[in-house]
C-alpha cells in the first residue's frame, strides 16, 4: 500500500527498511533524505524508534533500557528496595513502550561502553587474533546483559555513597550497612542460576582491567579494591583503563582503607545466593565458560620458546595492552630489564631511565617494542613483530636489547658514540667514574 509515499514502493517495505536501520544517526539521514520515509516515519516512530535500539543494543535491550529508566532515589538507605510494597520499578519484563530521545542518546552512551568493554573482553578471553569482538550472539548476550546488570548494580549503589564512611565515626549507622548489603542480595535474587554466574565472571573481568591499570600505572598490582572497582561501575573502570590512571577509581579513598559498605559489596550476596541454591561458582581455570562457549588458540604456543601460552602470546596487534597485564613490563618494570650496571652510569643512566619511563604511551610504547625488532641480533634475527611471543620470551628480547635500542637512539640524535669499554654494560666503573662514564660506550656486550 502505497498511502504516504509517491515512491514505487509499499509503505509497508519503507517501514521495513527503516526497522533495519543500524542507528539513530542512520534513520535521521534517511528520513531527512526523503519526505516518502519521512511520512513513514511519522506514521511509526514508535515501533521503528524501538527497532533501532534493538539493532543497537541486540537481545540485550530489556537489560539496558532497566538501566536508563532506574530513577536514583532521594531516599539515601535505599529503603524502597526492601519495603514489602516498594516503588514500582521498570523491569526486564516489562513492555519496553515509547523510547524517549533523551533516552536514545542515554542508550547509545551506554552501548559505546559495553561494546568496548567486549571487544577488550573478547580479545583477552575468546581471541587474541582480533581486537573487534568475535563472541557469538550467545556469548554476546551473555556478557552484554551482565554488564548492564553490574551498571544498574553501581547506579543503585554508588561508590560516592560510601566513599567517606568511617567504622570510627560517631554517626556511623552499621544497619545502612546491612540495609544496603540485604538490598543488593534482594536485587540479585531475582536472577537465575547461571545469570549470576555470567555476572560473578563480568565482575572478575572489571577487577582484572583494574588491575591492568594498576600495573600500567605503578607497575604494582592490587592497589584498587576490587568491591570498590564494582561500585564505580563499567564506565568508570573502561576510562581508566584507557587512560591508564587510577585515580578516578580511587576517588577520595586511601590505598588499602576499604569502607565497611564496600566489603564484599558484590561476592557476598551471590555467594551467598549460590551457596543457598547449592551452586558453586566456576574455578579461577573456568569461570570464563559461564559467559564463553569456546576459547579460540588455548592451546597455542609461542613462536620462540614453543610453550603452550595461550591467550597469553603477544604480537604487535596486542603490545598496547602488553604494558597492563604484565608485571615485568609495565611502567616501572622494564627499567629493570636493562642490563649490568647501566642505570647507575653516572654519565647515562637516569637519561637511560627517564627515556624509557616517557615511552609509557600508546604509540610510543609499540614504537619502543617494534625497535626491538630493528636492533635485533641472534638467536632473535629470525623473528618479526607479527610473530606470537610469551611474556617471558619478550622479557628476554628486552633484556636483550635495550642497551642496542638506546644506543640506536643516540645515533638518530646524531650523539657521538665514543670508543667501546671493554667491559660494556657490566663495567663497574661507570658507576663512579665521570671520566670513565664519559669517554667510553658501555651500551655493549663485555669482551672481557
Amino acid at each position: 500500500m502505497r498511502g504516504m509515499n509517491s515512491l514505487p514502493l509499499d509503505d509497508d517495505i519503507i517501514d521495513c527498511i527503516l526497522t533495519s536501520l543500524s542507528d539513530y544517526s542512520t534513520l535521521r539521514a534517511t528520513i531527512l533524505s526523503s519526505q516518502s520515509f519521512y511520512n513513514v516515519f511519522k506514521a511509526h516512530p514508535k515501533s521503528i524508534i524501538r527497532a533501532i535500539s534493538f539493532n543497537i543494543t541486540g537481545p540485550s535491550l530489556p537489560q539496558a533500557i532497566r538501566l536508563l529508566r532506574y530513577a536514583v532515589s532521594t531516599d539515601s538507605n535505599h529503603t524502597s528496595m526492601l519495603n514489602t510494597s516498594p516503588i514500582k520499578l521498570w523491569s526486564e519484563e516489562d513492555d519496553i513502550g515509547s523510547i524517549t530521545a533523551e533516552e536514545c542518546c542515554k542508550l547509545v552512551n551506554d552501548v559505546t561502553v559495553v561494546k568496548a568493554l567486549e571487544d577488550l573482553f573478547s580479545f583477552r578471553h575468546k581471541d587474541r587474533t582480533s581486537r573487534i569482538s568475535l563472541l557469538n550472539s550467545v556469548e554476546s548476550l551473555r556478557f552484554r546483559r551482565a554488564m548492564y546488570r553490574l551498571m544498574l548494580i553501581a547506579k543503585i549503589f554508588p561508590a560516592d555513597k560510601y566513599e567517606f564512611e568511617d567504622e570510627d565515626d560517631e554517626d556511623f549507622d552499621p544497619t545502612n550497612v546491612e540495609r544496603d548489603r540485604l538490598a543488593r542480595r534482594k536485587l540479585l535474587d531475582d536472577f537465575s542460576t547461571a545469570e549470576l554466574l555470567e555476572l560473578h565472571s563480568a565482575s572478575l573481568f572489571l577487577i582484572e582491567l583494574a588491575e591492568g591499570i594498576s600495573v600500567g600505572e605503578s607497575g604494582r598490582p592490587g592497589e584498587i579494591s576490587g568491591d570498590v572497582v564494582l561500585a564505580r561501575g563499567p564506565a568508570m573502570v573502561l576510562q581508566a583503563y584507557r587512560l591508564i590512571t587510577a585515580g578516578d577509581l580511587h576517588g577520595n579513598l586511601e590505598t588499602g582503607n576499604v569502607p565497611p559498605s564496600f566489603v564484599g559489596y558484590l561476592s557476598n550476596p551471590l555467594k551467598e545466593i549460590l551457596e543457598e541454591r547449592k551452586t558453586k561458582p566456576l574455578d579461577n581455570s573456568t569461570h570464563w565458560t559461564s559467559l564463553l562457549e569456546d576459547i579460540r588458540g588455548a592451546n597455542d604456543t609461542c613462536d620462540k620458546c614453543g610453550v603452550t601460552s595461550g591467550l597469553n602470546l603477544w604480537n604487535k596487534s596486542g603490545w598496547d595492552d602488553l604494558r597492563r597485564f604484565s608485571f615485568s613490563l609495565g611502567a616501572h618494570g622494564v627499567v629493570g630489564l636493562i642490563q649490568g650496571y647501566l642505570t647507575a652510569n653516572v654519565v647515562e643512566g637516569d637519561n637511560l631511565k627517564h627515556k624509557l619511563l616517557s615511552v609509557y604511551k600508546p604509540a610510543t610504547y609499540t614504537n619502543l617494542l617494534e625497535q626491538m625488532y630493528q636492533v635485533k641480533t641472534p638467536p632473535w634475527d629470525t623473528l618479526n613483530h607479527g610473530d606470537w611471543l610469551c611474556e617471558p620470551c619478550i622479557i628476554q628480547l628486552l633484556r636483550a636489547h635495550l642497551h642496542l635500542w638506546f644506543l640506536q637512539c643516540k645515533r638518530e640524535r646524531g650523539d657521538e658514540i665514543h670508543e667501546d669499554c671493554w667491559y660494556g654494560y657490566k663495567c663497574r666503573t661507570q658507576r663512579h667514574s665521570v671520566h670513565h662514564a664519559g669517554r667510553l660506550n658501555h651500551l655493549c656486550e663485555p669482551t672481557r
